[in-house]
C-alpha cells in the first residue's frame, strides 16, 4: 500500500477510531511491559529470556491483532495498526531507528501478504488454521531478518540452535498459538460491535 490517502480514505471513520484504539492497546500491552520485562528477564533467564518475553511480543500481539483483523478485516488494517504502534514506541519509549524501520517492513508486508493469502474470513476454521500457518511463516522470516541484521550491522555472533529455537519457538509456534487465541477473541468482540 503505498497510497496513504487512498488506504484511509477506503475505511470508515469507526473503522480507523478502532485501529488506532488497537494500536495503543498493543503499545500498553506489548510494547510497555515487553521493554520493563526486558532487562529482569535476561538478569534471571539470560539467552532464554525470549520465553517470557516472547509472551508478550507475539502471543498477545497476534491475539490482539488477529481479533481487530476479525472486527476489521480489510486490506491495510495491518500496516495501519502497526504504524500507530511504531508511532507511540519511538515517541514514548525512543526506540525509533532505521533498524526497527526495516523490522516493522518486513513484519508488515509478510502479515499483509499472509493476510490477503488466507481470505478475510476469519470466522472459517479453516481460514484461522492458515491465518496461523502463515502468520507464523511471517513472523519466523521477521524474526530470522532481525537475527541477520543483529549478525551484519552489529557484528554479534549467535549459535545457529539458538537461531532456530527462536525462529520455531518464538517466531512461529508463540504466533501460530497467537492467531488462534485472536480468532476466538475476535468472535467474542464481533457479537459485542454488531
Amino acid at each position: 500500500i503505498a497510497n496513504w490517502e487512498q488506504l484511509i480514505a477506503k475505511l470508515s471513520n469507526k473503522n480507523l477510531i478502532l485501529i488506532s484504539f488497537f494500536g495503543a492497546i498493543i503499545f500498553g500491552f506489548v510494547n510497555l511491559p515487553s521493554t520493563f520485562l526486558i532487562s529482569l528477564s535476561n538478569f534471571l533467564l539470560g539467552p532464554f529470556s525470549f520465553l517470557i518475553t516472547a509472551f508478550f511480543n507475539e502471543i498477545l500481539y497476534f491475539t490482539l491483532l488477529v481479533a481487530l483483523l476479525t472486527i476489521v478485516p480489510q486490506k491495510g488494517t495491518i500496516i495501519l495498526v502497526s504504524s500507530v504502534r511504531f508511532l507511540l514506541n519511538g515517541i514514548l519509549l525512543g526506540a525509533m531507528s532505521p533498524i526497527i524501520l526495516i523490522n516493522l517492513f518486513v513484519s508488515v508486508t509478510g502479515l499483509e501478504i499472509g493476510f490477503w493469502l488466507a481470505g478475510k474470513d476469519l470466522t472459517s476454521r479453516l481460514n484461522c488454521l492458515i491465518l496461523a500457518i502463515l502468520f507464523g511463516i511471517s513472523d519466523a522470516l521477521s524474526t530470522w531478518v532481525d537475527f541477520q541484521i543483529g549478525i551484519t550491522f552489529y557484528r554479534l555472533f549467535y549459535a545457529d540452535w539458538y537461531i532456530w529455537l527462536m525462529v520455531g519457538l518464538g517466531g512461529f509456534l508463540y504466533t501460530f498459538i497467537g492467531v488462534l487465541l485472536g480468532a476466538q477473541l475476535g468472535r467474542h468482540l464481533q457479537k459485542v460491535v454488531n
